[in-house]
């Protein structure tokens, strides 16, 4: 096991419990077997002195509200919506940062790795960027905006971890009550910047899906944890594009794009089953193997003229549907 010698790795999870939304108050007991879990070894004098520096140390600059409560007898942050993420990163943050894409790109090409490269680069370019003087900088990173979900995703990720059932508050955009859900997470889903969750319900008694800027409240449940022993997420989103699994079977979509769009078609693919049929001046035919759903329709509608649906033929019929109602608004 680690010694626990490097104070910031110790800090980060002190504030992930300390944050926590389904826990509030913290023993030093028990911030040390989260440290232990985490292959950090820890006494309580070490937590009392992460204490103090993560209220006081100007170096860090996190000025934690960390306060002990008598009744609870636990420590907790007096403002719920603290984070030490807001603040400046030090040397060792990112010289850490600097190692951890270093080794990452050693296993640039790897198949496990693939799906991760834009993230390297990314990281890398991200560190460099970092390490400029403030007047300095010469990338323009875009800006995630605000989005409620991220309140929930430490929690749902913290549950599917330690297998821990959640109670969960879930109002769908269109409904005007909330729904209890007693959930088993297995797994998360990103989709343009919106994490779902994939779990077994025991309100609907079977797997479902829920959006976590959907959930009010979110919370253990004292059930014991149904394990995942079927599911596979590759296999279980293969053939969808997007969250919103489609009723009907795989069928080959294929599309054409206008010479104008081709080129950003083929350079940054709508799916993982893309495959380019014709490339003429007349434009670019390919075809995708997805199950129709709502996203699919959302996406081909959001290119406008410069895309047609050519089979299969329902979903050219759902297009010119939905085209007939953009219209009809103008």
């Amino acid at each position: 096991m680690a010694n626990g010698r490097h104070p910031t790795m110790r800090y980060r999870i002190i504030h992930a419990c300390l944050s926590s939304k389904v826990k509030t108050y913290w023993t030093i007991k028990e911030l040390i077997e989260k440290l232990a879990a985490h292959d950090l070894i820890a006494e309580k004098r070490s937590i009392e002195r992460d204490f103090e520096a993560m209220r006081f140390d100007e170096r860090l600059a996190y000025m934690a509200p960390i306060k002990y409560s008598k009744l609870h007898k636990g420590y907790y942050y007096t403002d719920p919506h603290f984070t030490i993420d807001t603040a400046p990163l030090t040397e060792e943050d990112l010289a850490a940062l600097s190692l951890a894409a270093n080794i990452l790109h050693q296993y640039k090409g790897a198949k496990v790795v693939q799906q991760f490269e834009g993230m390297m680069d990314r990281l890398g370019k991200a560190v460099n960027h970092l390490r400029q003087p403030q007047n300095n900088k010469l990338i323009a990173f875009e800006h995630t905006p605000y989005y409620k979900g991220n309140d929930y995703f430490d929690v749902i990720l913290r549950a599917i971890t330690d297998k821990q059932p959640l109670r969960i508050t879930y109002r769908k955009f269109a409904d005007h009550e909330d729904h209890l859900h007693v959930l088993h997470p297995y797994f998360l889903k990103e989709y343009r910047g919106r994490w779902y969750v994939l779990g077994h319900s025991d309100t609907r008694g079977r797997v479902i899906l829920l959006a976590l800027d959907r959930m009010n409240k979110a919370e253990a449940a004292p059930v014991t944890f149904i394990e995942n022993k079927t599911l596979r997420p590759k296999e279980y989103f293969q053939h969808t594009l997007g969250v919103t699994l489609g009723k009907g079977p795989v069928e080959e979509i294929e599309l054409w794009f206008s010479p104008t769009m081709a080129p950003y078609i083929k350079t940054q693919h709508l799916h993982h089953t893309q495959k380019t049929v014709s490339e003429e001046e007349t434009g670019l035919v390919i075809t995708l193997k997805l199950i129709p759903n709502p996203e699919l329709t959302q996406l081909i509608l959001s290119y406008g003229a410069d895309v047609k649906v050519q089979k299969p033929q329902s979903l050219m019929n759902k297009i010119k549907e939905e085209s007939r109602k953009v219209s009809g608004l103008y």
